[in-house]
């Protein structure tokens, strides 16, 4: 049987929005320190720049793809615009979509193991 690994999320920690800047805004800061354009940048990385520009507005999220081109273009690792994509979004979930959920084999408020 294989091994699965389940990743617990916002259930011991608290994401604030503010914290967690969209990767597209931490793309703009970049750039700007560097001192190309959003259009000059998709283009030295072979990216549509309509949707550079979607990214960099918050508009568009960051994939895998674009992640990779991030990385080779800025020598960073491709892991951190989808880490900071990742945590943009949970801190962004509704706590009321999964609230209520218990965990598996967890036992119902009110009975005690083994009932």
């Amino acid at each position: 049987m294989p091994e699965y690994h389940i990743l617990v999320f916002m259930t011991e920690r608290k994401y604030n929005p503010d914290d967690y800047p969209h990767p597209g805004e931490v793309l703009l800061t970049e750039l700007e320190e560097i001192g190309i354009s959003q259009r000059a940048f998709a283009h030295f990385i072979s990216y549509n720049k309509d949707d550079l520009v979607s990214v960099c507005a918050g508009s568009l999220n960051v994939s895998p793809t674009l992640a990779c081109k991030l990385g080779r273009a800025l020598g960073t690792p491709p892991r951190k615009w989808l880490e900071l994509q990742m945590h943009h979004d949970l801190a962004r979930v509704d706590t009321r979509e999964y609230e209520d959920i218990r965990q598996l084999g967890a036992p119902l408020e009110g009975e005690e193991e083994g009932e």
